[in-house]
């Protein structure tokens, strides 16, 4: 068959935008041409890192925020018997925002015309060379055009960074680096104490929001009223430029920072030094703090990136830049004719006008490329949902059985679960299979009303480091969520250092300190918080009104 292309890294809320226009104009553009697209981003699809529907609830933003439609969010929520509707005048929950975003990416998906077809990878994109993109599981995808829409990279640290978490760790003290999107765990700092926190604007706004609103105080008639178990908040100026020189439409940071200030909660100006004699942070007034806080806002140089892409591409002269257009510029200021990356904040004309823009240009130039002859059936491989007694488990948990026997020295039997365990609706069993084989499974079971434990992780031996456990992993968190759950629990053996590694990369939160022998912990317990799939009926298409449902 003939097949165009492209593979976009990144599905937050620009990613999403622009799937949306692509999929939509595709017909008109690339008319008779099948179109695949597919999707790369290591966090939920949607909602994104930044957005992630289990960020705390103190998180908030206004209905003029650049990325995000207020009023199709209100009105999708009213649409919505399961998410709470905003009053009139009541900021969005950022949570809120993230299962909108998340139900209009996976909406694009299901309505994707019938010659565009639109796969998803929960992996992370390493680099792009000549056979296309690489992840981090090992896999390339083909690409006749990249579009790199990750948002806003973090950093790695610098070396005074380091310095400081290193200063920390060695006296006992606490140095938070989180980025956007991340909590960082301030709920033991004890009311009264003193908090070192680096202006980073709104990102600094977030985390004080957690110490101020997260511990009963409020906003009333631009004064801040003070519960009393607030720390004493000392800002820090800036180590770099905001992201922009503007504060940004919904950016409540700079009313709320003055209002603290007038409370007496914030004090601003300050810097700091490592005072080894009396082991803390010390300010310019002299005042010792065992808490330091510096968000990472990313500093714009590729090169110190924490996203392996942009460090790889930097690193060969790649990335050196983007044109107007969004091309990837190299070293030597060239543009790419099929690279192009948009940013996280739209210019004048907004996220859909540039989304849009960006994808007709995209399809324009998939027009003039010759498609590429693919062969369907060497590459499809099909999901099914299975009962215990299908055939296709028995390979599965005979090799799961001698795996087990191998490196624990006893056997145990697979089938003793109670009847029904892996049904639906509380529970899935799932095999991939290839040219008619089991290649690889996996079943998750009801731990309790919001959780789902995962069990039974299979692939193949003939079929292993092709990504397929993180495919099974990825299908499995997808069905759970449409089931309703919201968490996903599991435990995996000590002696089992390919299944650790693969939760750690999948974004799970390991139960127990990586840095000691396994051996010694026992079962090591891992959780994920799920970013749900809501598909309600009262939104006929993203961004309008609430139509009738319909049948």
């Amino acid at each position: 068959m003939s097949l165009t292309r492209v593979v976009l890294v990144g599905a937050g809320p620009r990613g999403t935008g622009l799937l949306e226009r692509l999929t939509a104009l595709a017909p008109a553009r690339l008319p008779g041409r099948d179109l695949q697209l597919d999707v790369v981003d290591p966090f939920p699809f949607g909602s994104g890192r930044l957005w992630r529907a289990d960020q705390p609830e103190v998180w908030s933003l206004d209905d003029t925020f650049p990325l995000v439609d207020g009023p199709a969010v209100r009105a999708w929520a009213a649409a919505n018997p399961r998410v709470r509707t905003p009053q009139p005048g009541e900021p969005l929950a950022r949570a809120l925002v993230g299962d909108y975003l998340t139900w209009a990416f996976w909406r694009t998906v299901r309505l994707a015309p019938p010659r565009v077809a639109v796969r998803t990878y929960r992996a992370s994109a390493v680099d792009l060379d000549e056979r296309g993109v690489v992840l981090d599981t090992g896999s390339v995808l083909p690409a006749d055009v990249v579009l790199l829409t990750q948002g806003r990279p973090g950093s790695l640290p610098t070396p005074d960074q380091r310095a400081r978490a290193r200063f920390a760790d060695r006296f006992g003290l606490r140095y938070e680096r989180p980025r956007a999107g991340d909590p960082a765990a301030l709920d033991q700092v004890p009311a009264g104490t003193d908090v070192a926190v680096r202006d980073a604007g709104t990102l600094t706004g977030d985390l004080v929001a957690l110490l101020t609103l997260g511990r009963g105080g409020r906003y009333a008639d631009g004064e801040y009223h003070p519960t009393g178990l607030e720390p004493r908040l000392r800002l820090l100026p800036p180590e770099h430029p905001p992201w922009t020189d503007e504060p940004r439409p919904g950016d409540a940071w700079p009313h709320r920072r003055a209002a603290l200030t007038r409370a007496g909660v914030l004090t601003s100006g300050h810097t700091v030094r490592l005072d080894v004699g009396r082991r803390a942070f010390v300010l310019d007034d002299g005042t010792a703090v065992r808490t330091l806080v510096e968000p990472d806002i990313g500093t714009g140089e590729p090169r110190r990136s924490d996203d392996a892409l942009l460090r790889a591409l930097a690193a060969r002269g790649e990335l050196a830049g983007w044109s107007g257009t969004g091309a990837l510029l190299d070293r030597t200021g060239r543009a790419h004719p099929r690279r192009f990356a948009f940013g996280p904040l739209p210019g004048p004309a907004g996220p859909r006008g540039e989304n849009d823009a960006a994808a007709r240009r995209v399809l324009d130039l998939l027009a003039a490329v010759p498609p590429r002859r693919t062969a369907r059936a060497t590459t499809a491989i099909e999901v099914r949902r299975v009962p215990l007694t299908d055939p296709d488990v028995v390979p599965m948990f005979a090799e799961l059985t001698e795996e087990y026997a191998a490196r624990y020295g006893h056997r145990h039997d697979l089938y003793a679960l109670p009847d029904g365990e892996f049904d639906p609706p509380h529970g899935t069993l799932l095999v991939l299979r290839e040219h008619g084989k089991p290649i690889a499974g996996g079943a998750f079971r009801r731990y309790d009303e919001d959780t789902a434990e995962l069990k039974r992780i299979w692939t193949h031996t003939d079929h292993r480091r092709r990504g397929l456990a993180r495919r099974v992993v990825a299908e499995l968190e997808r069905v759970a969520g449409e089931l309703g759950y919201r968490h996903v629990y599991l435990t995996t053996g000590p002696r089992q250092p390919e299944a650790r590694a693969l939760y750690l990369a999948a974004g799970y939160t390991p139960g127990f300190d990586t840095a000691a022998d396994p051996e010694s912990v026992g079962p090591l317990a891992f959780r994920k918080n799920l970013a749900i799939p809501i598909y309600p009926v009262g939104i006929d298409e993203i961004g309008e009104t609430p139509v009738r449902s319909r049948p």
